[in-house]
């Protein structure tokens, strides 16, 4: 979460220019000018690109190792599959209503959603951990066929080796690509073949490793470790929240000088 939080940060702090517009008079401030040209270059620069790739695959291993604890994970995949359709209806009107330019068709939590329900209903017929591993392997090589539009983009954000992005006005025609991983669109796209994949191989992980579905690390004083217990308790919440909260914050900073939403 904390990771998710700081790549989003680098994100907003490099997409000033489309979530705020500059009202005020005279020329822009230099310094947010500079700030968003710095920010939006290290947000595609290589060692994030990696960084992100890195992280994500992580988060989607620990979600899968979680799936082995859970006994609801039909219902825990709908909700966030219902959460990310509505998460695309509210960023389509905000685009309408407002001009907010922010897009997400087949986003993390469509993505996620798809995987943990194809996880529950895999295992419910085949409770196995080597069925876990072999989906898992299965899918990471079909993602590693499907996922030929390289992991490098360039300082205008186009992929260096590029298949296919597709354009927002263009991606409802083209959702079985994204599907599938030959094409990326909009802000948050992800292939669900991927996340399923690390899905898949964390859930075999937490059969072979935690068998009794208990810790294996249970220390006395937990104390200090309460923000990152509560944070993973309330990690939907957080990833729903934290960049409103951190445009807000935006705002708070960027309004005395004449930008506003």
């Amino acid at each position: 979460m904390v990771l998710l939080l700081l790549y989003h940060l680098v994100y907003t702090l490099g997409s000033t220019d489309q979530f705020f517009h500059f009202t005020g008079s005279g020329p822009e401030p230099a310094w947010v000018l500079s700030s968003t040209t710095f920010w939006y270059s290290f947000f595609f620069s290589e060692p994030l690109l990696i960084f992100q790739l890195l992280a994500s695959s992580s988060f989607f291993f620990l979600c899968g190792v979680s799936c082995g604890f859970s006994r609801h994970n039909a219902k825990r995949g709908y909700a966030l599959l219902l959460l990310g359709m509505i998460e695309t209806i509210l960023l389509e009107a905000m685009n309408v209503y407002f001009g907010v330019e922010a897009y997400v068709y087949i986003g993390l939590l469509h993505a996620l959603g798809i995987s943990i329900m194809l996880y529950a209903f895999i295992d419910h017929f085949f409770p196995s951990l080597w069925v876990d591993l072999g989906v898992g392997i299965v899918l990471s090589l079909l993602f590693a066929l499907f996922y030929n539009h390289g992991i490098f983009y360039d300082v205008e954000g186009l992929p260096i080796n590029p298949v296919h992005y597709v354009y927002p006005e263009d991606a409802t025609s083209h959702l079985g690509e994204i599907f599938l991983g030959f094409a990326t669109a909009g802000d948050d796209s992800w292939s669900p073949i991927r996340t399923s994949a690390f899905v898949f191989l964390g859930a075999a992980c937490s059969k072979a490793v935690y068998k009794k579905k208990i810790g294996l690390w249970r220390p006395k004083n937990t104390a200090w470790a309460t923000p990152i217990t509560y944070l993973g308790r309330h990690s939907l919440v957080f990833y729903l929240a934290e960049q409103f909260i951190v445009l807000a914050i935006m705002w708070c900073v960027l309004a005395p000088f004449g930008y506003t939403f």
